[in-house]
C-alpha cells in the first residue's frame, strides 16, 4: 500500500491512512511546535460566525474536516475550502 491514492497507515494510534506520511508528519510537527496557529484559526472561525464557545466551535472545525476527508470537498489536487488563497 504505497500508492498515494492507497494511503498508508501511520502511527496516530488511530488506524488513520494518509497519501503522503511525510507531509503528515511535517504538518503535526508544525502544530505540535506552533499551538497559537490552531488557536488563532479557531479564534478567527468564532469570530466570523459570531460563536462564544471555543469547544463547540472546534468540534464543528474537526466535524466539517473529517466531512472533508469522509469525501465531501476532497478534490485529487488537494481540499477545496471553499475560498481561493
Amino acid at each position: 500500500m504505497t500508492a498515494p491514492e492507497m494511503g498508508v497507515a501511520v502511527g496516530t494510534g488511530m488506524g488513520a491512512a494518509v497519501p503522503v506520511p511525510e507531509d503528515y508528519d511535517a504538518v503535526r510537527d508544525l502544530l505540535d511546535q506552533n499551538p497559537d496557529l490552531v488557536d488563532m484559526g479557531v479564534n478567527l472561525v468564532m469570530q466570523m460566525a459570531g460563536a462564544s464557545c471555543e469547544r463547540s466551535t472546534t468540534q464543528a472545525v474537526i466535524d466539517h474536516l473529517q466531512s472533508m476527508l469522509d469525501g465531501g470537498g476532497v478534490i485529487e489536487t488537494g481540499y477545496d475550502i471553499g475560498m481561493e488563497i
